[in-house]
């Protein structure tokens, strides 16, 4: 048996019946696989970096458990099958060296940093990335 961590997000408009019927669908689906469920938390509302399926607000949820490896692809398929559930993400905490992270921890990260322009992507005030002869071969003259 291998530990587990799944996450997944509910639209922000459920009720708690549908929050409550949702963390008892996930426990049955884990041990319907013939896992154990050693943790369940909620994350609350959040707001989400995009919209997904037009919602702008999710509602997180957190389940640590345990189950053999090959059982994991029909919990994947039960997960996306399941239409109140907007996305989900499945990690083998093995990878993650059993790093568990908090919510107050989330929020206080520091926010993603946009990529950097590289070569032939316009660098800083120039076409082709800042390089001499902008990017271009023979100097950046035209024929």
């Amino acid at each position: 048996m291998r530990d587990y961590e799944l996450m997944w997000i509910l639209g922000g408009e459920a009720s708690e019946e549908d929050r409550e019927a949702s963390v008892a669908s996930v426990s049955k689906a884990i041990e319907d696989n013939e896992g154990s469920v050693s943790n369940t938390e909620s994350w609350g509302h959040r707001t989400l970096a995009y919209p997904i399926e037009k919602n702008t607000e999710g509602i997180y949820y957190v389940a640590r458990f345990s189950m053999e490896a090959t059982r994991v692809e029909t919990l994947e398929q039960s997960m996306r099958a399941d239409q109140s559930v907007i996305r989900h993400l499945l990690t083998r905490l093995d990878d993650l060296n059993g790093a568990k992270v908090t919510p107050q921890e989330m929020d206080a990260a520091p926010p993603e940093r946009g990529r950097r322009p590289g070569p032939g992507r316009g660098g800083p005030g120039r076409p082709g990335g800042g390089r001499p002869g902008g990017g271009r071969p023979g100097g950046g003259r035209r024929p």
